[in-house]
């Protein structure tokens, strides 16, 4: 039972980065979520062929894929990141001057607004870094002096910058958060994991994660439907936002219908006793969907880092925990064991 529920977990895991997936420079979103969904395919029924009687998975295949992917989102987001900056400076660099002081450097200057703009349409970033720069070399020897003309033409360039600004957040928003919950997603949650398990124990009290899943959450699928599966998922990573409210507290959907949050500076103790209030703040709250009423109730997982763990340690633990918590019949808390070398 637990191999098929791993089964089904990694299944579950892959559709979602799937459904997660944005086209970038060398892949298309619409392949990735037909890979991802193969991979499930395979994952939970096997390859063709079979040995001694149990379906052949490529798990080395799947993980080369998952690299493989990783790497090229990542190089995207690099480069988009890297462009939009340089172009962002260059407009810096041409509000520092004066104002258009002729017809002829205006039109030129409307000319390339409109380069700008069509640039900005393509969300090509190369073509946006080009026309950024041709624009700020217009800018930079036509404007001359300060006039009227100078606090219009001023207007109009903070307006490109804020367009150009606000493309730059979109880029990083797409990477770090996750578009159902508006939370943290997961490649935030395992970046910011690989920070906190290396400086951690250097913070006062050692941090503590908490993973929580939502109970029997295919049933709710099963029966109001993936809407208000939705719906759920949302109403639980806003309660996990109003429970943990401290600026340091880092709240992530993990995966699927689970969530995580790191907590800094709080005892085992203090961490259980905010996970009971998470968990009872649920089991009393009935989501309302098409008119129709939803309890929920979640199961938790608790670990704090011990000296010398890895992050991926720190997860597993907490994973078991989680796991048990299930176990035990669901809508509880577990603290996870310490690791053997650590007793």
């Amino acid at each position: 039972m637990d191999a098929d529920r791993a089964l089904d977990t990694v299944a579950a895991i892959l559709r979602r980065y799937g459904e997660d997936a944005f086209d970038t420079t060398d892949r298309e979103a619409g392949r990735v979520r037909a890979e991802c969904d193969r991979w499930a395919g395979q994952i939970l029924n096997g390859g063709d062929g079979e040995s001694r009687g149990a379906p052949r998975r490529d798990f080395g295949g799947l993980r080369r894929f998952f690299d493989e992917d990783r790497k090229t989102e990542a190089a995207y987001v690099r480069s988009s990141l890297t462009s939009l900056r340089g172009a962002i400076h260059a407009f810096a660099g041409a509000l520092r001057m004066a104002v258009v002081d002729d017809g002829s450097a205006d039109r030129a200057v409307t000319r390339e607004l409109e380069t700008l703009a069509t640039a900005l349409g393509s969300n090509d970033a190369e073509r946006i870094r080009q026309a950024s720069t041709a624009l700020s070399d217009v800018v930079r020897f036509s404007i001359r002096s300060r006039t009227e003309r100078h606090r219009v033409q001023l207007v109009s360039l903070t307006e490109k910058l804020g367009d150009l600004r606000s493309e730059l957040f979109a880029t990083r928003e797409r990477a770090t958060v996750d578009a159902l919950t508006r939370l943290n997603n997961r490649a935030a949650f395992d970046e910011h994991m690989g920070r906190i398990a290396d400086i951690g124990l250097l913070l006062g009290a050692p941090p503590t994660l908490l993973l929580a899943d939502v109970d029997h959450f295919k049933k709710v699928n099963d029966t109001y439907g993936h809407p208000a599966g939705d719906e759920v998922l949302r109403r639980v990573g806003e309660a996990l936002v109003r429970n943990f409210l401290r600026k340091e507290d880092f709240v992530a959907r993990y995966g699927g219908e689970e969530f995580a949050v790191v907590m800094m500076d709080a005892s085992l103790e203090d961490a259980r006793g905010l996970a009971e209030r998470v968990r009872k703040s649920l089991r009393g709250l009935p989501i309302q969907h098409g008119g129709r009423s939803i309890e929920v109730t979640i199961s938790i997982g608790l670990s704090s880092l011990v000296p010398g763990e890895t992050a991926g340690a720190w997860v597993e633990r907490a994973d078991r925990a989680l796991y048990d918590a299930k176990a035990k019949g669901r809508d509880r808390v577990v603290v996870a064991d310490l690791p053997a070398s650590f007793v």
